[in-house]
């Protein structure tokens, strides 16, 4: 167990580093809460605990990925774009990656990338494009389920799995 970081309606943006950063085991909840033109990447959880952005979007970090979770800890996306980062949409190493409604657009990097032994990508309405690497990276055991989410418009490899998951594209479009 850890501690809590819940922001409501807080907008974290300027910080010449990490928007939000999360080194602990704790929790992290972003609700109605943009993080935006700081100078490292914009969330970044190095803890087990679970990540969760609702009506947050993650845009314009200069120095880093938008979304990035690497201590296993489940990532919850909802009704929130990640663009126009300097590095890479989102990263995480082990939890599960879920998108619902949030698409992933216009980062300098791929789009969603996905390693460890354990994570999977389970997106819905939820667009991966015109990013400057892969649209969808992933290199786990975990699976890959595309629903009405279309990967269009990447520089590198549409959808990539180099692990033991399986992908299961449904009205799911993947275009150069």
């Amino acid at each position: 167990s850890g501690s809590l970081l819940d922001l409501e309606t807080s907008p974290v943006f300027n910080n010449a580093g990490n928007g939000v950063n999360l080194t602990g085991n704790g929790a992290l909840t972003l609700n109605s809460s943009a993080v935006h033109d700081n100078t490292g990447g914009g969330v970044t959880s190095a803890g087990s605990g679970a990540v969760q952005l609702s009506a947050s979007p993650v845009y314009l970090n200069t120095a880093g990925p938008g979304v990035t979770v690497t201590g296993g800890g489940t990532l919850t996306i909802t009704n929130s774009s990640i663009h126009d980062n300097t590095g890479a949409g989102v990263q995480s190493a082990g939890g599960l990656m879920t998108f619902t409604t949030s698409p992933v657009l216009n980062n300098r990097g791929n789009g969603v990338t996905m390693t460890g032994t354990n994570g999977g990508v389970s997106m819905t309405d939820s667009a991966v494009g015109s990013n400057t690497g892969w649209g969808l990276a992933t290199m786990s055991a975990g699976d890959v389920n595309l629903l009405r989410s279309p990967v269009v418009s990447n520089a590198g490899n549409g959808v990539w799995e180099n692990g033991t998951g399986n992908v299961t594209l449904t009205n799911s479009a993947v275009t150069a």
